[in-house]
């Protein structure tokens, strides 16, 4: 189903990429300076959990569990006040998509250019969160605050100007 977006397509996908690049660099901060948890993908906190079955392993349980639990409640109040259906991107999708797609596997090969996107807009996001930790966190942390306040913006003034009613892609893994 596809879900209606304020902006055109091509606004939607570079919000949606915007979007990834921001989970980098907030898991940049989490990993890196909070803690060795993940704030915006959950992938590594549930490994993590697996890693704590261990006891000689020096992973800190309580911290992935307290991360998980409040992703999962963030998930929540989302889904029940925005759109449950709107998926965000999974990285492990995607990368199983662009492998599985690929003319080397079988696959069509199609048009990969939106998967590779995703996948270089979480690389670069993760990559200037670490490069820039190492001058501010402040500074990092308001790089975050600040992509997601412009793309807030982009879609506050799109609405605003009648830009409504456009389908837009669910995700940046097609």
């Amino acid at each position: 189903m596809a879900v209606t977006s304020p902006a055109s397509r091509r606004w939607t996908v570079a919000a949606l990429l915007t979007l990834t690049a921001t989970t980098g660099l907030v898991d940049a901060v989490s990993f890196l300076r909070l803690g060795r948890v993940f704030a915006a993908n959950m992938t590594g906190n549930v490994v993590f959990l697996g890693f704590g079955v261990v006891a000689s392993s020096d992973v800190d349980v309580l911290a992935s569990a307290l991360a998980i639990a409040a992703f999962v409640a963030g998930a929540v109040a989302g889904g029940r006040v925005g759109r449950p259906d709107l998926t965000t991107t999974v990285l492990t999708m995607t990368l199983t998509g662009l492998s599985s797609d690929s003319v080397l596997a079988g696959g069509p090969g199609g048009r990969p250019q939106r998967r590779f996107g995703s996948v270089l807009a979480m690389f670069g996001g993760a990559a200037t969160g670490a490069l820039l930790l190492q001058i501010t966190f402040a500074g990092t942390l308001g790089l975050a605050a600040a992509a997601v306040g412009a793309v807030a913006l982009v879609f506050a003034r799109r609405a605003g100007s009648g830009g409504a009613g456009r389908p837009a892609a669910a995700s940046t893994s097609g």
